[in-house]
C-alpha cells in the first residue's frame, strides 16, 4: 500500500507503556539509507522516570534517539534505549517496543513493495514529461515560485508547481522501487531527485549560453551595421581602439572616460563621468559594463575592410601629469592611482607613496626586423617593459633584468615551465637563443638560492641534492658567464 508507514501509526494509535523505572513513549521510526546502500532506523524515544525508584533520574521527559537495524534483536535493542536515555525498561516494556518497530519497519517494506510493483516505463515519461515543462518554463521566464533566496533552490523547486513536485517525487519512488527520499543536498551531490534536478540546470544553462551567443550576434550584427552610419559610434569606437596604445593607463574604461569627459586625478570625480558614458553605451545598445564590446566591434570592423576615422578626443593628457587609474612605478613595483595629492599619491587600497618617488610607463619601441641576438634580448626587454612587469628593462643589464624577474615572480617553477612552453614553440633559432639565455639566467638563480638552503642540512640526501645543484650551475654559468649581483660573495 502507498501510505502504509502513515496507516500502521494510525492503526497502533498513541503508544504508552509504563512500568516500574517510569513512562516510555515511543514516537516516529525513521530510516536511512547507509553508504553500502543498506537501510538503519532511528526511534524517538520519550521517557518519564519514576523519581521514586530512579532517584537520579530527571522528573521531567526526556527524548532520546535509538537506533535500530534493519533486523533488530531486543538484546541489541535494549543496550541502544540505555545509550539513548540513560536507562533500560522492563523486560515486558522492551518486548512491547520491540513489536512497535517490527510493525513500522513492516509497513516501511509493504510501501517498497508497492512502488517496485508500478510501471517503471510510466514513471519515466512521467519524469521526461515534467523536465521538458521545466525547460519550457524557464525559456518563456514562468517562474512558479519566487522565494528568497531563490539561487539557493533547485532549479526544478521554482520552476514547477507543488503539484508537479509530487508528481516527480513519486515517479523516482517508482525507478527506486523504493518510498524512501533522501534530502535535496547540492553541496554532496545527493537527493530524491538530484539527478532530475541536475539534468534540467545542466539544459538550462545550455540554453542560456545560446540565448547569450545568440544576442551577443545580433547586437554585433546591429552594430556593424551602425558603423557605417552612425557618426558618434564611429568616433568613440575609434578613441577605444587607439586607448590600447596607452600604456600609462591600467584600464581602457578609464582612459575612454577620461578621453570623452575629462582627466580627473581620483575617484570621487572620476565616478561624476562614469553615468555619462553609461548613458553613451546604452544609446548604442551596449551594456553598461561591456564598453570593452567597442574593442572587438572595432577589430571586427576593420578586419572585414572598414574604415574607421583618425582618434579624435575632446580632452588630451598633459605628458607631465599624472591622472586617476593611472600605473605608475618606483623602478620597481608598480601602484594603481587612487588619488593624487600634493605630496603622495595613493592607491585604491589606501596605500601612500611620495609622489616625487613614482614615475609613469613609456612606451618602448623595439626594433622592427631584427637579425641579431642582442636585438632579440633588446625586443623581450621591450616586451616585459611594455606590459609593465620590468620597468625600464631596456636601458637595464640583461643580469639586472633577469635578477628582477626572478624577485618578483611569485613560482620560479611555473616561470620556468613558461620558458620551457615558450622555447619549444618557437621556430627562430635567434629568438630561441634568446630565450634559453633567459632561461638559464633565471635556473641559474633559482639553484643558487636551493645551494644556500641545502647547505643548512645536515643531512646525506640533502649533500647528494647539493652536489646535482652546483653541477647544473657551473653547465649554466660555463655557457654564459652571468655576472649577477646577487651572487657576488
Amino acid at each position: 500500500m502507498k501510505n502504509q508507514y502513515d496507516v500502521t501509526v494510525e492503526e497502533l494509535g498513541l503508544q504508552v507503556y509504563s512500568d516500574r523505572k517510569g513512562t516510555w513513549r515511543p514516537g516516529t521510526l525513521r530510516r536511512t539509507i547507509t553508504k553500502g546502500g543498506g537501510l538503519s532506523y532511528s526511534l524517538t524515544l520519550y521517557f518519564t522516570a519514576n523519581v521514586e525508584v530512579l532517584a537520579k533520574a530527571k522528573d521531567y521527559e526526556v527524548v532520546g534517539f535509538v537506533y535500530v537495524f534493519a533486523n533488530p534483536n531486543i538484546n541489541q535493542l535494549k543496550s541502544n534505549i540505555k545509550s539513548a536515555v540513560g536507562y533500560i525498561p522492563e523486560p515486558s516494556t522492551v518486548e512491547r517496543i520491540f513489536s512497535y518497530i517490527t510493525a513500522l519497519q513492516r509497513a516501511y517494506q509493504k510501501e517498497d513493495e508497492y512502488y517496485a510493483a508500478q510501471d517503471k516505463e510510466e514513471a519515466q515519461k512521467v519524469l521526461e514529461r515534467l523536465e521538458e515543462t521545466c525547460i519550457k518554463r524557464i525559456q518563456d521566464g514562468q517562474m512558479q515560485d519566487n522565494p528568497r533566496f531563490a539561487r539557493n533552490y533547485p532549479i526544478y523547486q521554482l520552476y514547477l508547481t507543488k503539484d508537479e513536485q509530487v508528481q516527480a517525487a513519486e515517479a523516482q519512488k517508482i525507478l527506486n522501487e523504493s518510498a524512501y527520499e533522501t534530502l535535496y543536498c547540492s553541496t554532496s551531490h545527493e537527493g530524491h531527485l538530484y539527478q532530475f534536478n541536475r539534468k534540467i540546470q545542466t539544459r538550462s544553462i545550455e540554453w542560456e549560453r545560446k540565448e547569450e551567443q545568440r544576442k551577443k550576434q545580433e547586437l554585433e550584427k546591429k552594430l556593424l551595421e551602425q558603423l557605417e552610419v552612425n557618426v558618434e559610434l564611429r568616433r568613440v569606437v575609434s578613441l577605444m581602439l587607439d586607448t590600447q596604445k596607452e600604456i600609462r593607463t591600467s584600464d581602457f574604461e578609464i582612459e575612454l572616460t577620461h578621453r570623452l569627459f575629462g582627466y580627473t586625478s581620483n575617484f570621487d570625480d572620476y565616478r561624476k563621468h562614469v553615468p555619462k558614458r553609461i548613458q553613451l553605451l546604452e544609446g548604442f545598445g551596449i551594456n553598461s559594463n561591456s564598453a570593452r564590446t567597442l574593442l572587438y566591434l572595432g577589430q571586427k570592423y576593420i578586419d572585414q575592410g572598414g574604415i574607421l576615422p583618425p582618434a579624435k578626443s575632446e580632452y588630451e593628457r598633459d605628458c607631465d601629469r599624472m591622472y586617476y587609474g593611472d600605473t605608475v612605478h618606483d623602478g620597481f613595483n608598480n601602484i594603481k592611482i587612487g588619488k593624487i595629492g600634493h605630496k603622495y599619491i595613493y592607491s585604491d587600497y589606501s596605500w601612500k607613496g611620495l609622489r616625487a618617488n613614482y614615475r609613469q610607463y613609456n612606451y618602448i619601441k623595439p626594433v622592427k626586423d631584427p637579425n641579431m641576438l642582442y636585438e632579440y634580448i633588446y625586443n623581450e626587454c621591450c616586451r616585459l617593459n611594455n606590459c609593465k612587469f620590468i620597468p625600464d628593462a631596456p636601458f637595464l643589464s640583461l643580469e639586472a633584468v633577469i635578477e628582477r624577474i626572478h624577485q618578483k615572480c611569485k613560482s620560479s617553477s611555473r616561470m620556468l615551465n613558461r620558458y620551457e612552453e615558450r622555447i619549444s614553440k618557437e621556430s627562430d633559432p635567434l629568438a630561441k637563443e634568446m630565450l634559453i639565455k633567459f632561461k638559464d639566467g633565471f635556473e641559474c638563480l633559482v639553484l643558487k638560492e636551493q645551494m644556500e638552503n641545502l647547505k643548512a642540512i645536515p643531512s646525506k640526501h640533502a649533500a647528494e641534492a647539493l652536489k646535482e645543484a652546483e653541477k647544473r650551475y657551473n653547465q649554466i654559468q660555463a655557457s654564459h658567464g652571468f655576472e649577477f649581483r646577487s651572487l657576488a660573495s
